[in-house]
């Protein structure tokens, strides 16, 4: 039985929490590097996972344990990321391999993996970058280039000095601008809070609950392009019923909110999509890839938070009262 074994990283980590390794069998010879990466100017240490696609004859599930067939022996595998702008090439980073981070449990191979690495700052300045992968022992490479998704700008709620009902059952309209290279926006509310210990109030622990707005695509990659999404004020009050266990040896005190933009580039987006439709079908699709002389994936996202808003007096009062989250006991 000839098998192909290809060990896919979950690129889906970034946007979603969908993860795919994949088995298929073909009728002929092939082979290709497979490599995954995801560049955020919001990360320091920046990760590019490298496997390769094998076929042979023999039982898929037997070589799918076995490290050879789906990996690299140490020191034989190069991996360079390089920074160009307008046609000129500004930095390399050579990255280093890292075995530290455990693969899942499942069909290939695990915990063992190799990683490559490097610490460098992704800038939003206009600048591309390239990833390059070479087999050392045969001289095959793969490539792929990514821009940078930029910065989003909030348009509503506009200012975090003017607080914000949550608690009525009217709509409240999200609008941001999307930044260039931006395809797919996650918006999500970040609640802090504090609990304090009844018999003791000086004794006190930090807490945050993430409600999720919703999630949306723009119209281009152009940047700019007006976004809106809309939400039920009441269901922040529902959100914190069901996500926070009630604690009658705690009081609870409301802080501010963060609002947090997860905008993942078109490569990305597009990526994110076929995944989705291939596990609700039970016909398989083409794999999307925008790996040059390999598969995978090689794309950016960037995050954004804007910090400091602050819930209104009218919602607050309503969270210490409403049959909703009065059992939570939120005194201020």
């Amino acid at each position: 039985m000839r098998l192909i074994l290809s060990a896919l990283i979950a690129a889906t980590f970034l946007l979603s929490g969908a993860c795919k390794n994949e088995l298929d069998i073909l009728d002929n010879y092939h082979s290709e590097l497979v490599l995954y990466g995801i560049l955020n100017p919001a990360d320091t240490v920046h990760y590019i996972r490298v496997s390769k696609v094998f076929i042979g004859e023999g039982n898929a599930l037997v070589a799918a344990q076995n490290q050879d067939s789906i990996g690299f022996s140490p020191g034989t595998m190069q991996v360079k990321i390089e920074q160009w702008k307008n046609g000129v090439l500004q930095n390399t980073y050579l990255l280093t391999e890292d075995r530290t981070i455990p693969r899942d449990s499942g069909v290939f191979v695990y915990p063992y993996q190799v990683l490559f690495r490097s610490r460098f700052t992704v800038t939003q300045d206009g600048s591309t970058y390239k990833v390059i992968a070479t087999d050392l022992t045969k001289g095959t490479s793969a490539n792929a280039e990514t821009a940078i998704v930029q910065n989003v700008s909030v348009i509503e709620p506009f200012s975090n000095s003017t607080p914000i009902n949550l608690w009525d059952t009217t709509t409240i309209r999200f609008k941001w601008k999307s930044g260039v290279f931006g395809k797919r926006y996650k918006y999500t509310i970040r609640f802090h809070y504090t609990e304090q210990f009844i018999y003791d109030t000086t004794e006190t622990s930090e807490h945050f609950l993430d409600w999720e707005i919703g999630q949306v695509d723009a119209p281009s990659i152009a940047g700019n392009e007006t976004m809106i999404l809309y939400q039920e004020r009441e269901n922040f009050l529902r959100t914190l019923s069901q996500r926070i266990p009630q604690n009658n040896y705690v009081r609870r005190i409301a802080g501010k909110m963060d609002f947090i933009f997860l905008g993942a580039g078109e490569e990305l987006a597009t990526y994110l999509d076929v995944q989705v439709a291939n596990s609700n079908s039970s016909a398989s699709l083409q794999p999307y890839s925008n790996i040059n002389g390999g598969l995978g994936l090689f794309s950016a996202r960037t995050t954004n938070v804007f910090s400091g808003y602050w819930l209104d007096a009218n919602t607050r009062y309503q969270m210490r009262i409403s049959t909703i989250t009065q059992g939570l006991n939120f005194v201020r």
